[in-house]
């Protein structure tokens, strides 16, 4: 199964749980103008579903980056000069770690992606954002 399957069938099962419209009945008989209503509501609720599921993707992601670029690890500081000698008492402290930014802002990146990806008009939305870069010729 393809991740873009996978997400729409995701989204088939959300839906109603977010205020999509129920799902009709298998057994109703169907003629053109239900049909028509029927696709035009579903379009209409997958399209809410994955607005919705963007923002929850969007919150998570900035809400797991503040995390993460506020975490701390303790550490041990020892102050020693060029001969060895241990000037001051050692020091135990909670410090950043090296990788902590460079993730947070991978994450920020990644989750910005996804978000804008589960969009539902997500390339002209990439392409008015890209066009503002672009100088008129």
């Amino acid at each position: 199964m393809s991740v873009p399957r996978f997400i729409d069938r995701a989204i088939d099962a959300v839906g109603p749980l977010l205020g999509g419209l129920p799902d009709r009945k298998k057994h109703q008989r169907l003629d053109a103008s239900s049909v028509a209503l029927d696709a035009e509501s579903t379009i209409r609720r997958v399209r809410t579903t994955r607005v919705y599921c963007a923002g929850v993707v969007l919150g998570a992601t900035l809400a797991a980056a503040v995390w993460l670029y506020t975490y701390r690890v303790w550490d041990t500081v020892e102050y020693i000069d060029r001969t060895g000698y241990h000037f001051r008492p050692s020091e135990h402290v909670r410090t950043t770690p090296w990788w902590s930014v460079y993730a947070t802002v991978a994450l920020i990146f990644t989750g910005a992606a996804v978000s804008l990806w589960l969009l539902p008009e997500h390339r002209r939305l990439i392409q008015r954002f890209a066009a503002r870069f672009v100088m008129p010729s």
